[in-house]
């Protein structure tokens, strides 16, 4: 990683990390397609850990087919308790990701039934303190799909990723628009000060 030859210019003046991890093994080498990646993404952090444990760092799940199992499932939550890190899970549907013909993503999407198992498992683990991001409110809707009507088929979007802007907040206690996610972060993250006077995580 670049970020790892780049620590000591980087670290002191972010935030927060997030990480991609799409499987608890080398499995996620096949479907990122870099190999060596999960070994790397598991000893950097592993790095950043010991050289800030007050980092907070995100690992960022998109839930398919090759992981959206609840055993798997089950493996990527304790991986990233064993590291000390939070998660946050998405999901990858076929007919929400491009209204292009022949996308070819029933290679790689999830059914609906296979994301609502693995969701509600999700909410076990987090109501059984597990380091999981995503409010109970946020998994309860992917639980659930997206609405179908007669007038409007199924074609809503997956709920976007909630680390990707602190000013949405689709993974919020509300389900509304009120919260940030520096807010949530924060409540699962000392507050500490740094250098410059600016309080991190918030």
């Amino acid at each position: 990683f670049l970020l790892e030859r780049k620590f000591d210019d980087v670290l002191p003046n972010i935030d927060r990390i997030s990480i991609s991890l799409d499987h608890p093994s080398s499995q996620h080498d096949e479907l990122r397609g870099i190999p060596g990646l999960f070994d790397r993404i598991v000893h950097t952090t592993r790095v950043i850990r010991a050289r800030d444990p007050q980092k907070t760092i995100l690992f960022i799940c998109t839930l398919q087919q090759a992981n959206v199992d609840p055993t798997t499932v089950r493996q990527l939550v304790d991986l990233m308790s064993s590291l000390g890190v939070l998660g946050v899970f998405n999901g990858l549907r076929e007919e929400a990701a491009s209204d292009a013909p022949d996308t070819k993503l029933d290679r790689f999407a999830a059914s609906q039934a296979q994301l609502s198992e693995a969701f509600a498992t999700l909410s076990l683990l987090k109501r059984s303190g597990a380091p999981i991001l995503n409010s109970n409110t946020h998994l309860e809707m992917m639980r659930r799909g997206p609405p179908v009507t007669d007038a409007e088929p199924r074609a809503e979007q997956v709920l976007p990723n909630p680390s990707i802007a602190a000013s949405t907040n689709t993974c919020a206690d509300t389900g509304v628009r009120s919260r940030s996610t520096s807010s949530l972060i924060s409540a699962h993250a000392p507050v500490r000060s740094n250098p410059s006077g600016r309080v991190a995580g918030r």
